[in-house]
């Protein structure tokens, strides 16, 4: 093989693989702040929950009196989100539990985690 073609392929991936490291590091530096939320279940029958709002739509498995990790949530949105307490796992329409649900927003410039429980009496967060 000819020893040129090597250098000529390390010179055209070389300044692609730099650019890419260089857009991946410079934009972590620069992501807008998340709110990232962990629900701990105390309703044996609630088996997810429904999270919607802001374009978002995700269903999160629960464990019972285990805290799970739900989606990061985007700060300072015009709408809030729309927590939904679901008996089926994979949050199929008409199993939301009723009166467990709760909306949810947030404000400010720092990311961070907002715990969560999820009881009988409804959502609280801690």
């Amino acid at each position: 093989m000819n020893p040129n073609m090597l250098l000529r392929k390390a010179r055209a991936i070389v300044p692609t693989a730099l650019f890419v490291l260089a857009v991946t590091f410079g934009s972590s530096a620069s992501a807008e702040p998340l709110m990232s939320i962990r629900i701990t279940s105390h309703v044996l029958p609630a088996m997810a929950v429904l999270v919607q709002g802001n374009g978002l739509i995700q269903c999160v498995q629960l464990l019972y009196e285990r805290p799970v990790l739900g989606p990061n949530l985007r700060l300072n949105t015009s709408g809030n989100y729309q927590l939904y307490a679901m008996s089926t796992s994979n949050c199929q329409p008409g199993t939301g539990m009723a009166g467990l649900r709760t909306s949810i927003g947030f404000a400010g410039s720092e990311s961070g985690i907002f715990e969560m429980d999820l009881r009988n009496s409804g959502f609280s967060h801690r």
